[in-house]
Formats: structure tokens, sequence, C-alpha cells
């Protein structure tokens, strides 16, 4: 399923070197649904970067309450998503353009889709200029045969 593919992937804006990068597929998923899954979470991201590994992923707003034992009360129940999901990835996927959302934008497109539209510009551009010349002609010298 297309879907599930595309939701394996993270694009980081400000990636390595300050590029856009891509991650694919990573070699497995570290999540915490609770405040008390947080600790381990973290000690096993720490554990998969100490062998060199790449981490991307999220951190959930209300993981801010949960890591203050004074704020943990206030932490909303019932929640949707779990407070920290990080892929743990081997290598990057590859160096994302300078703007990864136009790229995006094109493979969105469906193909074939454009193909009127662009040949309808093809004419226009091969014609216009005999149209102006045409035109400026015209303004020239009347119709009337007046000048």
């Amino acid at each position: 399923d297309r879907r599930k593919e595309r939701a394996n992937v993270i694009l980081c804006e400000h990636g390595p070197e300050g590029r856009p990068a891509v991650f694919g597929r990573p070699e497995s998923v570290i999540t915490a649904e609770a405040a008390e899954d947080l600790p381990g979470a973290f000690a096993a991201l720490d554990a998969a970067r100490a062998r060199g590994a790449w981490i991307a992923g999220y951190v959930a707003y209300e993981a801010g309450l949960a890591l203050e034992p004074k704020l943990a009360p206030l932490l909303p129940t019932g929640r949707d998503g779990p407070l920290l999901a990080m892929g743990v990835y081997l290598s990057l996927l590859n160096q994302a353009p300078a703007d990864p959302y136009f790229t995006q934008t094109l493979q969105t497109w469906e193909q074939g889709r454009f193909i009127r539209l662009n040949g309808l510009a093809q004419w226009l551009g091969w014609l216009w200029p005999y149209a102006a010349v045409a035109y400026l002609l015209s303004q020239t010298w009347d119709v009337d045969g007046k000048n």
C-alpha cells in the first residue's frame, strides 16, 4: 500500500549539514505511550546513537509535562498518539533538494494531467511572434489603404 510506504518516510527540513534529508524504512521504532515509558525510550535512543544510527521522529508537546514531576498530574489522559515516536535509521535515504516540498508536489501530480495545457502553451509560444507582427503591420498600414 502506497500510504503505508509514505508513512515510513521522514523529511527533516534541517538535517545533516543544515540541508533537508529524507529518512526511510527504519530499522526499529521506539515509542513511549505513557509517561513511565519515557526513561526507557530515551535510554534506547541513546544506545542507538552510540552505535552510530540516525534518529528521527517526534516528541509530543505533552511529554514535557511527563518529564517534570510537578507537572505530571496535568498530563491529559486518553491521548490519540504516543508521547514519543522515533525511528532508528542506519543511513539516510537521500539528501533532499533545497526545496523538498516542490519535489513532493511534482510526485503527487498525475501523469498526463497537464499535457493539454503544456501543448497549448507550446503552440502559443510558437505563434505569438507571428501574431505580434501581423498586429503591428495592421496598425502600421490601415486596412482601407489610408497611410
